[in-house]
């Protein structure tokens, strides 16, 4: 199984806001609309989160590509589960588990793990 390397051949504009701050005081002065542009991942590796990784496995949610890449397509920072949605049920337990059994929990996980294999 390969990635699908019609994505990620392009950069792409991730909308950001930019905040101009007084200093002395911290209070906002004004706030403007911006964005910058995410380079395409460095070739042989996932398109979306930029690591190599087999593709039946979860994209890596603590990558910065993935992080922006996410934010920019869905306007939301990603979580685990998010990262594991492409994979099968197997696979997004079994990922899921071990997570949570590292402490590694955004709050989406929990579910991920039947009640009867915790």
């Amino acid at each position: 199984m390969q990635h699908d390397t019609t994505r990620g051949t392009k950069q792409i504009s991730i909308p950001t806001r930019c905040e101009h701050v007084d200093m002395r005081t911290g209070e906002i002065l004004n706030t403007s609309k911006s964005s910058f542009m995410l380079a395409p991942a460095p070739g042989g590796t996932c398109p979306e989160c930029a690591v190599k990784h087999d593709p039946r496995d979860p994209h890596d949610a603590a990558s910065f590509h993935y992080q922006y890449r996410f934010f920019g397509e869905h306007g939301r920072w990603p979580t685990w589960n998010d990262a594991l949605a492409h994979c099968d049920p197997v696979t997004q337990e079994r990922w899921a588990r071990e997570l949570v059994a590292h402490g590694i929990d955004d709050g989406t996980l929990s579910g991920q793990i039947p009640k009867d294999s915790k």
